[in-house]
């Protein structure tokens, strides 16, 4: 897959080929590096083009799954003709660090590694600019471990005319590193050992809390929209009264837009009609904003596809002076046009030059009631924008930060809910507004950097999949029950009849059931049409267990005959997680395994999802335990006929015979019919304490 690494201040970004993009990493996300030809690229062979009298740093964190003959980790080396440059790789179990000119004209120093494989190691690379050997230091895991030093002549220029490369060679690629690598940073300086420590303890390697960090950072709770960010109360939303002309009134009800952890606007007629929104509290209050350094980013859910030919979710007014909206107006608007190109817009309007401009995403971008996280950056003069945590592009502002004087204060106004007008030239209107869901609005004094972007995505996305996890729920068993049945509590009339379980025991989410784990012990549904998917349907299966023993078969929930239309989920004897789904015959399904034991040990919980997409391909089959989408062996894939069939779903054993029963403990049973997300899984996996479903 193709990705593009962005680096994390100054756009240096990076190609990524033949890389995988894991969800395993030391924070979020990781980069896997497991082709022969896996690499991640410079396009711009400038790029971390240190000299031998250039002071840098390098660091990065590793976990190796294989040990190589030899393995380069990052590499700038011309290797054609001659030999300027660095490289830093694995070699015999010695970790190597070449700053040269030539094969003799260089420093080379190594450290014999104490490491072991597939576990996250933290490596930092310093050197000081001296041309000296003793000038190099590394740490590894915070520690500052003692160089052995092979070769310290370093006379000559060791600049390279090559690109950067991470996880191979720069010339033949012929020297793969067989892992992962995460949080790679790069400095023009020699990091204190005190700064490698904050580093290592905080393993998100580059930055600080980045929330806690807002300037605004907007909470919709208990009939309010108050600003949890530094500068406090003062700066709270406040009603903005298009309707009656009232403007702004802060002590208007707003409490009609304020739900739980959101805001949400029904964008009255649309197009140029006035409707209410939101706004800052007081008039051009004074905020020292760096002008021409900062961040906005909130998230938006669309809820009405027809509506309107523009959608403006929020508009930041920026002014000097003396606040005076007629004279100096510069807007930044970030909204969709529902009808053509549907796409989201940034738009930069300078009424004091006349000037508008703007940057959109890719088509159709806009056209959806998903979950989108908006961000653009004011950088210089010029604004970039992101969608759901990836560039799209910038829009030049012109003689934005010049027209706002950005050496004094400037006035900023926020808008939730449309654009910000005038009606007469003196009061403000509400025109094109928004029709959908607003969250978690936030305003940095700061250029967030791409990685920190992609933070906010990742863990903000996760938080707020609880507003759409339940969608497409068919089925949801909490386990609770008393009687003779395990009752489906979305009110479906999805029931399973039991035989040999014992209801009301302690379990991971209050009580659950406990399999005996014999031929009788099982729950079965109560007509065989209950979750009947056939495989060019999507569906998800998540659940809690706790079984007695992972070295035996053990089938967990089931729906066929063995040798015909089946599905079914399993833990393997050798404590690897299982899922088939099998059409007419053994010749026509997709089997699959997870590549890792994922049941290590008994009488734990482990917490096990099941997404498939209806593509009848391998590809669009996941199997999740503890959150983690794992990594799959597929023994077949070949499914070309639907596994629908007329026997009932059961859940603890097998459907048309016995063995190979579940035996253990078994909680928080949901179905859909749609492929939940990542970020939806970890979610419900909930850092280990689960959630459960309330109607």
């Amino acid at each position: 897959m193709a990705n593009i690494a962005y680096d994390f201040y100054d756009n240096y970004n990076l190609t990524d080929t033949n890389v995988t993009y894991e969800g395993s990493g030391v924070n979020g996300y990781c980069r896997g590096y497991l082709n022969s030809n896996s690499r991640t690229v410079a396009a711009d062979s400038s790029v971390f083009d240190f000299d031998s009298t250039d002071a840098f740093t390098f660091s990065l964190w590793f976990k190796r799954d294989s040990l190589n003959t030899v393995c380069d980790l990052l590499c700038k080396q011309n290797y054609d003709n001659t030999d300027e440059g660095y490289y830093l790789f694995i070699w015999n179990n010695k970790i190597w660090f070449y700053l040269a000119n030539t094969s003799t004209n260089a420093i080379k120093v190594y450290y014999d590694l104490e490491i072991t494989d597939n576990e996250w190691n933290y490596l930092v690379i310093t050197y000081d600019g001296s041309s000296q050997a003793s000038g190099v230091k590394f740490y590894l895991n915070n520690v500052n471990v003692t160089l052995t030093i092979d070769v310290d002549n370093l006379t000559s220029s060791s600049k390279s005319n090559k690109s950067v490369v991470v996880g191979n060679h720069t010339l033949n690629l012929d020297r793969p590193f067989s892992g992962y690598i995460d949080e790679f940073g790069v400095w023009n300086r020699v990091l204190t050992p005190q700064e490698v420590t904050a580093l290592y303890n905080d393993k998100k390697g580059l930055f600080p809390n980045v929330i806690d960090s807002a300037l605004y950072r907007y909470e919709f709770t208990g009939g309010t929209a108050e600003n949890l960010g530094t500068l406090g109360n003062d700066y709270d939303l406040v009603l903005f009264d298009a309707i009656n002309d009232n403007g702004v009134d802060p002590n208007g009800d707003i409490t009609p837009f304020i739900k739980d952890g959101y805001v949400e606007f029904d964008g009255g007629s649309g197009g140029d009609s006035d409707s209410n929104g939101l706004i800052s509290n007081d008039t051009f209050d004074q905020l020292q904003l760096k002008v021409d350094n900062h961040t906005v980013n909130l998230w938006v859910q669309n809820t009405d596809l027809s509506y309107g030919y523009r959608i403006t979710p929020i508009t930041i007014g920026y002014y000097n002076g003396n606040g005076d909206f007629t004279s100096n107006e510069i807007i930044l608007r970030v909204y969709s046009l529902t009808s053509g190109d549907k796409n989201w817009y940034l738009r930069y309007f300078n009424n004091y030059d006349s000037v508008s401009n703007y940057i959109y995403s890719p088509d159709n971008s806009a056209y959806n009631k998903d979950l989108t996280m908006l961000t653009y950056i004011i950088k210089g003069s010029s604004a970039y924008l992101y969608l759901n945590g990836s560039y799209v592009g910038y829009v030049n502002l012109g003689d934005f930060s010049n027209n706002l004087n950005s050496s004094t204060k400037m006035y900023v106004r926020v808008k939730i809910g449309g654009d910000l007008d005038f009606k007469d030239g003196v009061n403000y209107r509400n025109i094109f507004p928004y029709k959908g869901k607003i969250f978690k609005p936030k305003i940095f004094n700061q250029v967030l950097n791409p990685i920190e972007i992609k933070y906010l995505y990742d863990n903000e996305l996760i938080e707020l999949s609880k507003y759409t996890v339940w969608n497409g729920l068919i089925g949801y068993y909490d386990c609770e029950d008393t009687g003779t049945q395990l009752i489906d509590k979305t009110g479906n009339g999805n029931d399973f009849n039991s035989s040999d379980i014992t209801f009301d025991v302690d379990a991971k989410i209050n009580k659950g059931i406990q399999f005996a784990g014999t031929d009788t012990s099982n729950l079965t549904a109560v007509n065989s049409n209950i979750f009947n998917f056939s495989n060019t349907d999507s569906f998800t299966y998540s659940f809690w267990t706790k079984p007695t023993a992972v070295d035996t078969y053990q089938r967990i929930i089931t729906k066929g005959d063995s040798g015909f239309q089946s599905f079914d989920a399993a833990i393997w004897a050798n404590g690897t997680f299982e899922c088939r789904l099998q059409g007419g015959n053994t010749s026509k399904r997709i089997s699959t395994t997870t590549s890792d034991v994922v049941f290590t040990q008994p009488n734990i919980w482990y917490f096990c999802t099941i997404t498939y997409d209806g593509s009848s391909d391998a590809s669009g089959l996941h199997l999740y335990v503890n959150g983690i989408d794992r990594a799959l062996n597929v023994g077949n894939n070949t499914l070309t006929e639907s596994m629908s069939n007329s026997y009932n779903f059961m859940i603890g054993r097998f459907t048309n015979s016995g063995g190979q029963n579940l035996t253990g403990l078994f909680d928080e049973f949901g179905v859909w019919n749609r492929a939940l997300t990542p970020y939806e899984v970890k979610y419900l996996y909930n850092n280990g304490d689960g959630v459960t479903y309330t109607p």
